[in-house]
């Protein structure tokens, strides 16, 4: 879970902007998520997850702490003939 500082979001948005965030950080589970909003370099700041990026177009640098949501998909806990159960 390593946290970068004045970080480029280039490849975080579809645009290419390379608007840059004080600091970035990679999350693959909520308790890796919860660990990161503990630590003392992203507590208190704003904070934005970032996906895909497809919906985000940067006009400057982001003053806070871009988080990726990097959680895997979905799992398939159970289906039967008309429905599918997902975590």
């Amino acid at each position: 879970m390593p946290i970068e500082r004045n970080a480029s979001l280039r490849v975080h948005n579809t645009f290419g902007i390379d608007a840059k965030a004080d600091v970035l950080a990679r999350f693959g589970s909520a308790e890796e998520l919860r660990e990161l909003l503990r630590t003392d370099v992203i507590a208190g700041k704003p904070r934005l997850v970032l996906g895909g990026g497809s919906n985000l177009l940067f006009t400057g640098d982001y003053h806070g702490a871009g988080l990726r949501n990097e959680v895997r998909g979905l799992d398939v806990v159970r289906e039967d003939a008309a429905h599918g159960w997902l975590r």
